[in-house]
């Protein structure tokens, strides 16, 4: 099942839904030319769902809740206006851009009032439940609206194969998603996902026979997020100096553990963190590192908007992803290993525009390596010789 998300938009936002309620006032006109651009597209492609956004349109909806629950942008707008046809499927419902405003069983009869056809992880899935049948038993929501959408649900299922197929073998899934054929595939779109917006020096590609140093960035000490990273950085450069930290620590103890850094040749800080929520928590840190002498390299894998937050950072590359692949990727691309072509789908304020990307061939270092002994060699003064008597 194909699924376009998040329904009418949320890449212009600068609150994090998981945090709170992003607010989009724009007019409408500004909609039909920009956000509601790719989910008309999706709607003519034929896709089999739209999940919502928690987010609120004022000029859509005036009374500012978010779209997950709004029946002018789930109905009026998607339905209505775009024609669309297929499941609506909210985004997770225990997100705090939902959960600030409604609780768990009124959330999920307002966002079924709104138009919505399946709910996404309530908090309490046996409240939401019952909150939905008291709904329909008192007249709030009655039982053809609760039919549409269950015969919505039954299509998609017809339409998948379901219906001769009720089954399915756990084992057939692992064969599937853990096959060479499709470990390949994940890796060759991480690896053409990767993109470069700076770099100065330049820092990129590192050098192996240099001490790089790696420090590795989570929201949670527990988090096995990085590992991979750090085991790819390890074998490709044994000498390299490699740190974690949690934004939980305090800056005294983040220093601690980088007493090593003026004995680096480059810094890579590697975030699994977001500019948004828990970045901020070690900004003084990284902001330190970039202020040294030592060039920096920023990676952030969760959230690309973080090189907002560190311009002194001589080079950086985004994933836009954090899954295991973007961490070899990643790695693949420091090292030049892989050629660097990816351009970014978004804006970030002060860093890039929509489609900008710096490329980066296989073989570059070896290329500067080249330029900066023929520039040694043009510069170099022509030693005086000796004339005959």
């Amino acid at each position: 099942m194909v699924t376009a998300k998040h329904f009418p938009g949320h890449g212009d936002t600068d609150v994090d839904s998981h945090l709170g309620l992003p607010l989009l006032s724009i007019p409408r006109e500004r909609l039909d030319t920009l956000e509601l651009v790719p989910f008309r597209a999706a709607i003519a492609a034929g896709v089999d769902s739209i999940m919502t956004a928690h987010m609120a349109l004022p000029e859509i909806d005036a009374s500012g809740v978010p779209a997950t629950v709004s029946a002018p942008v789930l109905t009026g707008l998607l339905r209505n206006d775009l024609k669309f046809a297929n499941l609506i499927v909210t985004d997770a419902m225990d997100m705090k851009g939902l959960t600030g405003l409604f609780d768990s069983a009124e959330g999920s009869v307002r966002s079924l009032a709104a138009g919505a056809d399946v709910l996404l992880m309530p908090p309490d899935p046996a409240r939401a439940i019952n909150a939905v049948v008291t709904a329909v038993e008192r007249g709030r929501l009655t039982r053809e609206r609760i039919d549409r959408s269950a015969m919505r649900v039954l299509v998609a299922k017809v339409r998948l194969g379901l219906t001769a197929k009720k089954l399915v073998d756990l084992d057939e899934i692992a064969d599937v998603m853990q096959s060479k054929e499709a470990a390949e595939r994940a890796q060759n779109v991480a690896d053409r996902a990767v993109t470069l917006l700076r770099n100065e020096g330049p820092v990129l590609p590192l050098n192996v026979a240099a001490r790089a140093c790696l420090v590795v960035v989570n929201s949670l000490r527990i988090s096995q997020q990085g590992q991979r990273l750090i085991q790819a950085f390890r074998a490709r450069a044994p000498r390299a100096a490699v740190m974690s930290v949690d934004t939980s620590m305090p800056l005294a103890a983040l220093e601690a553990v980088f007493e090593s850094g003026g004995a680096c040749s480059a810094v890579v800080v590697a975030s699994f963190a977001g500019i948004t929520a828990d970045l901020r928590d070690v900004r003084p840190f990284v902001e330190r590192l970039t202020e040294g002498s030592t060039p920096v390299a920023l990676v952030s894998f969760n959230d690309p908007y973080a090189g907002m937050g560190f311009p002194k950072a001589a080079a950086y590359l985004v994933t836009f992803s954090s899954a295991v692949p973007s961490e070899v990727a990643a790695v693949k691309a420091l090292f030049g290993e892989t050629p660097i072509t990816g351009r970014t789908p978004v804006t970030i304020p002060e860093v890039a525009a929509v489609g900008d990307g710096l490329e980066l061939p296989v073989g570059a270092r070896l290329a500067l390596a080249r330029a900066a002994a023929s520039n040694a060699r043009a510069t170099r003064p022509t030693p005086a010789r000796s004339t005959p008597r």
